[in-house]
């Protein structure tokens, strides 16, 4: 009985990862699969980029796509955008997800906002008024990926 503590489990859990496996003395009669819990999605890993560029709207471009989701995975956007101070006039984000409304950020001269947005599909910045609109942005996109030999050819 004393050897039962150096035993391994023998679990056979489809994932790769390390699984959680109950070990009870009282319940004896358990085979080891029933008492597996592996960690949800342990074979898919999360990958994060950061994107950041520059932003000028005018009279030629009211509105510009900075980021468009080209992939099959559910992807999380935490999107910050600067209006500069010498701007004539506010800069609207609108990031549009696979569902419901698109998320809207009035940003005033001068002014930084940000928000975080899980399944996203495209960001856009665009100017109503006329004048020049300069400002920057950054993005950063995280989206789970199980095998990066596929990802990457």
């Amino acid at each position: 009985m004393g050897n039962d503590k150096n035993k391994k489990c023998k679990c056979k859990c489809k994932c790769k990862c390390e699984c959680k496996c109950e070990k009870k003395k009282k319940k004896k009669t358990r085979s080891p699969e029933k008492s597996c819990f592996p960690i949800p999605n342990c074979d898919k890993k999360i990958f994060c980029t950061d994107i950041c560029g520059n932003i000028h709207l005018d009279q030629d471009v009211h509105d510009l796509e900075i980021w468009k989701k080209e992939l099959n995975e559910k992807t999380m956007v935490t999107v910050s955008v600067f209006n500069s101070a010498w701007s004539i006039s506010s800069l609207q984000v609108f990031v549009v997800c696979m569902e419901g409304s698109p998320v809207v950020l009035n940003i005033p001269k001068g002014n930084t906002l940000s928000a975080t947005i899980e399944d996203v599909i495209s960001i856009f910045v665009v100017h109503e008024e006329g004048g020049r609109v300069e400002g920057k942005f950054c993005l950063e996109i995280c989206f789970p990926f199980r095998d990066k030999k596929s990802f990457f050819n």
